[in-house]
């Protein structure tokens, strides 16, 4: 049964008492990082976590070294307002049924050995990602990417931008995204490859910009993103030549995109020479698929963390006339992917405990919703729910899903 929208979720909380009662106590770690002193007490905090734990990082102005999380689920996100100041992270060996969420990252990585800003390899479990701002700077090396994905099962990375640093060292030359034998779904994302290298001289010009999205191995799908080629190098020189731009989009294994925008890198310029072509838009490698889809993409984001009897805002954008509402699950979906419409399941539909209705897309394409948090049971710190977005019209008939978003609920102590 789908209800109107303004509801409290007292009756999911209800239902989380006892799904919860069954399970490990999570604790909940709030760290204030304002100050330069402090810049181990993450990763110590993730170090001395027990499996699903969750971490709360105050709003802070400070970057702070490398984050390691191995082995463990762990929900490590920003205060409401602030964001999660970091030089990079790593996602590893997290196991089948088990979960990391990263929310609210600012991560720009001074790299000069390859290493990515965030990577996340041999994950069996899920890895979510949402509402963050990867970069990277290079310094010295080969190409750099912004986010790599290897030997992972389920990765979900939301409204999220993943492209070089726009000013700072090298140009990176590297791929926002590289995916290797892992499957992940972008939603309302932003990908970009490096600029191509300088020329050095006449007989060496500039390089070709990055790809914005590499499917080495393994599947991607794609919902209102853009991938936006990297641009050719420059060459000053007298007689020198541009460096090709980058192509958008390379496929090696599979690839489903719903509304994507794919933009070729522009050719480096070459003021007293010959500026570099542009690249093109993808790039479908022997033994890879790209399929595209018709179906608009959709909107929706929620609130988190929120505090007990806080009002919570969700934010959904579709056709106009269509009803949009949520499936409320206690788990992320796992690997691999299923997909339904055209469209990859975000939560698993296992542990969903509530179906909620927002009401019918306006004419103006947007709807925004609140409503007041109910209160948690006593002996429980902060619960993590998965939201799944999705959209109907019964009078055509059609269903459609949309992107997902994750929400903590936190006791009001906190």
């Amino acid at each position: 049964m789908i209800r109107t929208h303004h509801v409290s979720l007292a009756a999911p909380l209800a239902v989380f008492s006892t799904f919860l009662s069954a399970t490990a106590a999570q604790t909940v770690h709030v760290l204030d990082l304002q100050t330069p002193g402090l810049t181990k007490a993450l990763q110590n905090t993730v170090n001395a976590a027990a499996d699903g734990d969750i971490i709360v990082v105050k709003p802070g102005s400070w970057f702070y070294p490398p984050l390691t999380i191995d082995g463990k689920s762990l929900t490590v996100v920003a205060d409401m307002g602030g964001s999660l100041q970091l030089s990079s992270v790593a996602v590893q060996n997290v196991p089948a049924g088990h979960r990391v969420v990263l929310r609210g990252l600012k991560a720009v990585a001074n790299t000069d050995d390859l290493t990515p800003t965030v990577l996340v390899k041999d994950c069996a479990g899920t890895v979510w990602i949402e509402d963050s701002d990867l970069r990277v700077v290079r310094f010295s090396g080969g190409p750099t990417d912004t986010v790599r994905v290897v030997n992972s099962a389920a990765v979900f990375i939301t409204r999220s931008t993943l492209a070089p640093n726009p000013t700072g060292g090298l140009a990176t030359e590297g791929s926002g995204l590289v995916v290797t034998n892992s499957d992940v779904s972008l939603f309302g994302c932003i990908c970009a490859g490096g600029q191509g290298m300088t020329g050095s001289g006449v007989p060496f010009p500039g390089t070709q910009g990055g790809t914005a999205v590499r499917v080495v191995s393994g599947s991607l799908f794609a919902s209102g993103t853009g991938m936006i080629g990297g641009p050719g190098g420059v060459s000053p020189y007298i007689g020198g030549a541009g460096g090709p731009g980058g192509t958008a989009l390379e496929v090696g294994g599979s690839a489903l995109l719903r509304d994507c925008t794919l933009i070729p890198g522009v050719g480096g310029s070459a003021p007293l020479g010959t500026g570099g072509p542009p690249g093109v838009a993808s790039v479908v490698l022997p033994g890879g698929s790209l399929t595209t889809s018709a179906v608009p993409a959709r909107y929706f984001a929620a609130d988190s963390p929120v505090r007990e009897l806080q009002a919570a805002s969700f934010s959904f954008a579709g056709v106009p006339g269509e009803n949009a509402a949520i499936l409320v699950s206690l788990d992320p979906a796992a690997g691999p992917p299923i997909n339904f419409f055209d469209a990859t399941l975000v939560v698993s539909l296992g542990a969903v405990i509530d179906a909620v209705g927002f009401g019918v897309i306006p004419p103006s394409g947007n709807l925004a919703a609140t409503f007041q948090e109910a209160a948690l049971p006593p002996s429980v710190q902060g619960v993590n729910v998965f939201l799944q977005s999705f959209f109907f019209d019964l009078s055509v008939p059609t269903l459609v899903l949309g992107p997902g978003s994750q929400q903590l609920l936190l006791d009001s102590s906190f």
